[in-house]
């Protein structure tokens, strides 16, 4: 799921079985990200503007406060077969109206992970020494992603709450505004070793 929620590129199957198996030799644990998204949760709590509620919309804000982008939902026959877009020139995150709230949370979360740490991420790609400019950009995808549930589902709070709740996937959902499947993968990134999750695997 890592590589597949916002990136493209996954018909070329050398590329995702690549950065399949290294986000598993990994144990689809990335410590660093995970404190990036901590951090970066932290400071959306409190720089969350005035009667604002939820996660997008503080992300949103923050966006433009922060990146001088903006968010705007656009109509699915005017996207046609994107449901994201990002248009550099004018500065914009293009999201189809198709996209329910659990996706398009996701898809502003990966926009403000590009934008708060890029360059990290870009450094982390290039330390695995994929074998490619193609799987490196595959595996960038796949880290950004990660830093984006992170964002979404902070580590600790996310790691007490399913252990308070007997894992329980509809509290999850709820309590962080994410899908069944969200939920679900990021139950299995929960390694860090002073507060281990159980080891899930996930299976379509």
């Amino acid at each position: 799921r890592a590589a597949a929620e916002q990136g493209d590129g996954l018909d070329d199957a050398a590329p995702a079985d690549w950065v399949r198996e290294y986000v598993q030799s990994r144990g689809n644990h990335f410590p660093d990200l995970d404190h990036m998204g901590e951090a970066l949760a932290h400071q959306l709590s409190q720089d969350r503007p005035p009667h604002a509620e939820g996660f997008e919309v503080t992300a949103r804000h923050r966006l433009a406060v922060t990146h001088g982008l903006t968010v705007r939902t656009v109509p699915a026959d005017v996207m046609v077969e994107w449901t994201r877009r990002f248009d550099l020139h004018r500065r914009r995150l293009l999201l189809s109206e198709s996209l329910g709230p659990s996706s398009r949370a996701f898809a502003v979360a990966f926009q403000l992970a590009l934008s708060e740490h890029d360059a990290e991420l870009t450094a982390m790609a290039e330390a695995a020494a994929a074998p490619d400019e193609a799987t490196r950009r595959l595996l960038k995808v796949a880290l950004t992603n990660t830093l984006a549930a992170a964002i979404l589902m902070p580590y600790g709070a996310f790691q007490r709450t399913a252990e308070e709740t007997g894992y329980d996937m509809a509290r999850l959902q709820a309590r962080f505004g994410v899908s069944y499947e969200q939920a679900a993968h990021r139950l299995t990134t929960l390694s860090r070793p002073t507060a281990r999750g159980v080891p899930f695997f996930l299976m379509r």
